[in-house]
């Protein structure tokens, strides 16, 4: 009937709506394809049932077209947008004859709120399917019937969870929650929903029943229970409310509608929806979703062969954390260092991680065990013969790292691509002594692998194209966002945020307390504090990057002394070691050395710092660093660089990225900020002439909005 869908009736008179979304590898429900459904409905009813497939393999439906949800500018063109969605989805809900979706693949947002509007749902036992509302996350809240028809389906206490959260729900725990009414083969499923809605045409209106037992009954059909629950949901989201106003506007919602009428509860979803639409949060969440599928979307058509194996040298806690990333995804991975001591950590590594995924039913035990097997082990190189991929994950030493990558280039096969972990080393130094240089690519993952999203993929001076593009793409595959970016010391992410740590310590030695510090810039929305953040890094590791970008980039990345005396003191490491900054137990506290030496190193004419100080002080080295970055072109486009920040940094997403929050600024103002921070504390404040030149014209996204 169109592009977007086609309708196919069988001899039985049921009729299969197919939906796709062309020249895509997912359904989007775009005003196209929405145009398309609306057109159908009408001619639907004399069918016996209708059935809701998806074309494309394994994938259901994305949700709505994020694209035109970006277009959005006023709360009319929102509510207009969400009563559209509401009406066609509330066509599908009155049909006269039953319907029924089926699920193969991720069913996500308005995806969802489709499946929702069905009277059935089956879902295929792919490990791909899930079910979610993650509209929050972007801002918003469903705006296309999801706050009220999951709520009736499933009961308020997961409805509550389900939409404030965002987290989607998988396998089981689907039917558990009353979300399908079965899990089918996938190979089957046409079988077993042909046998399933011939059932429902010969008796259409069996109850749909809610997840059931007495603590469901409490939580849902009391006062009381209900109350608990809005407690413990309004307490969850305590912190993050006053960044992301969806999380309160989804929770009053849900509660306020649960128990009036669907059409009045659509009539005010449409309205919060509406509002929350043309937030600046929103704004700013929705450009990170297009910036992070831009980035996945690098290289989408390279056909290089799928990695099937790979290798990992070093079994510490990343290369452990590595090895388990690979095993996950299927790939067999064979792991080498020089003792059967050190390769036990790193399998131990692997089976805490998946033993943590098994107690949060994301995979079950037999899963584990199948993963765990694609893991191997050895004390040399013979067993990375077959290896497509490997990755150096050993100490930060040139010597040692050049050393390993030059003993597993002897073994491997001619098209293998070698990769480096290393956090700040130069990729450039590393192909020293290998005989296709070409072949070398930085792969910088961030710890812990199995938390942080992002990659740095590092193109060295002699990477091939080739090489960039198979792990870019891997990288994807692995299930992370690839920001590519040119060799340089630090990379991206750790040389700007190196500045912002050393500045802090600056603060501290200028008269700041540590913990004042620490609260100034997670009130800010960093999701933690530059002091707590090093002790989590280690500052062992802190010192060592320090020293190396100081040695690159110099007077302006001078180590502060106070970092470098407790780096130096060998017994003060950070939390792996119990102290650091802050003594680390039962209770965390600034820790007495710290303390010691903050009044060693205390400036004679120190003073107190207001907050504005401290803030605008460890932010604005960081704007700075940034500008030079996109000046030598270490990486394309602002875009780039704020998602590297909010990937690998934690940088509050709600704020839009480190240069959308610069362009947030008053540049008059910024300027004559750095200026005096020059004047008074010198080279760390230089103004950089690229950021003079971006803030001068108009900001770093000038041009994107001209």
């Amino acid at each position: 009937m169109s592009g977007y869908l086609h309708v196919e009736t069988d001899e039985q008179g049921i009729a299969w709506v197919h939906l796709h979304t062309p020249d895509s590898k997912v359904n989007t429900l775009g005003a196209d394809l929405m145009f398309a459904l609306d057109e159908t409905l009408g001619q639907l009813a004399d069918a016996k049932a209708v059935i809701f497939v998806s074309d494309k393999d394994k994938q259901f439906i994305a949700g709505a077209d994020i694209h035109e949800l970006a277009k959005i500018e006023t709360e009319n063109e929102a509510l207009a947008k969400s009563r559209m969605g509401q009406e066609i989805f509330s066509k599908i809900s009155l049909l006269p004859v039953p319907t029924l979706a089926i699920i193969n693949g991720p069913a996500m947002g308005g995806g969802t709120e489709l499946a929702l509007a069905c009277d059935w749902r089956l879902m295929t036992d792919e490990s791909n399917v899930s079910i979610a509302l993650p509209e929050v996350r972007l801002g918003i809240v469903p705006g296309w019937g999801g706050t009220q028809r999951l709520p009736r389906l499933v009961g308020f206490a997961h409805a509550i969870d389900m939409v404030v959260s965002g987290r989607s729900i998988r396998g089981k725990r689907c039917q558990t929650f009353g979300l399908v009414d079965k899990i089918v083969n996938a190979a089957f499923w046409r079988e077993e929903a042909q046998a399933f809605i011939n059932k429902k045409i010969k008796n259409p209106k069996q109850p749909k029943k809610r997840c059931g037992g007495l603590l469901n009954w409490f939580l849902n059909k009391t006062a009381v229970g209900r109350s608990m629950v809005l407690k413990k949901a309004r307490k969850a989201i305590a912190d993050q409310e006053k960044y992301y106003p969806a999380l309160l506007s989804a929770l009053n919602l849900i509660d306020e509608t649960w128990s009036g009428s669907l059409d009045a509860g659509l009539e005010q979803e449409a309205n919060v929806f509406a509002t929350c639409a043309v937030t600046e949060v929103s704004k700013n969440l929705v450009r990170l979703f297009l910036a992070n599928e831009a980035a996945k979307r690098q290289y989408a058509d390279y056909q290089g062969e799928a990695i099937e194996h790979a290798g990992v040298l070093g079994a510490g806690i990343m290369g452990g954390g590595i090895a388990w990333l690979f095993s996950q995804k299927g790939i067999k991975v064979r792991v080498k260092d020089i003792n059967w001591k050190a390769l036990t950590k790193a399998f131990q590594t692997a089976a805490g991680i998946y033993r943590e995924q098994v107690k949060k039913r994301r995979i079950d035990k037999s899963e584990m065990n199948v993963a765990m097997h694609r893991l191997s082990g050895g004390l040399d190189s013979i067993g990375m013969r077959h290896a497509q991929v490997v990755v150096e994950a050993v100490v930060e030493d040139i010597a040692i790292k050049q050393t390993v990558l030059r003993d597993v280039e002897q073994v491997v096969t001619e098209d293998c691509t070698l990769c480096t972990n290393t956090s700040s080393l130069l990729v450039a130094d590393m192909t020293e002594g290998l005989q296709k240089p070409e072949r070398l690519v930085g792969m910088h993952f961030f710890n812990p692998v199995n938390k942080m999203p992002l990659v740095e993929v590092v193109r060295g001076p002699q990477s091939s194209e080739e090489h960039i593009q198979k792990i870019t793409r891997l990288a994807v595959t692995l299930g992370k966002t690839p920001v590519v970016v040119n060799d340089c010391a630090g990379f991206l992410v750790n040389r700007i945020l190196m500045p912002y740590m050393n500045e802090a310590v600056y603060c501290a030695q200028d008269g700041a307390e540590i913990e004042q510090v620490d609260q100034v810039l997670s009130a800010f929305g960093m999701p933690m504090g530059p002091f707590l953040l090093a002790d989590e890094i280690g500052l062992d590791v802190c010192g060592k990057v320090a020293h190396q970008l100081s040695a690159a980039y110099g007077e302006r990345m001078n180590v502060a002394p106070l970092l470098d005396a407790l780096c130096k003191d060998h017994n003060v490491l950070g939390k792996k070691g119990g102290t650091g900054f802050y003594r680390h137990g039962a209770k965390r506290r600034v820790s007495r050395v710290a303390e010691k030496a903050q009044r060693k190193y205390q400036n004679q004419s120190s003073h107190e710092l207001s907050d504005d100080d401290i803030r605008d002080r460890c932010l604005m080295v960081m704007i700075n660093e940034a500008a030079r970055c996109l000046d030598e072109g270490v990486v394309a486009s602002p875009e780039e660089i704020d998602l590297a920040m909010i990937m690998g940094t934690g940088f509050p997403p709600y704020r839009g990225g480190l240069l959308r929050y610069a362009d947030s600024l008053d540049a008059k103002q910024c300027i004559k900020r750095l200026h005096h921070f020059n004047s008074t504390y010198g080279a760390r404040f230089e103004v950089s002439p690229a950021l003079l030149a971006y803030l001068e014209a108009g900001g770093f996204y000038r041009e994107l909005s001209a």
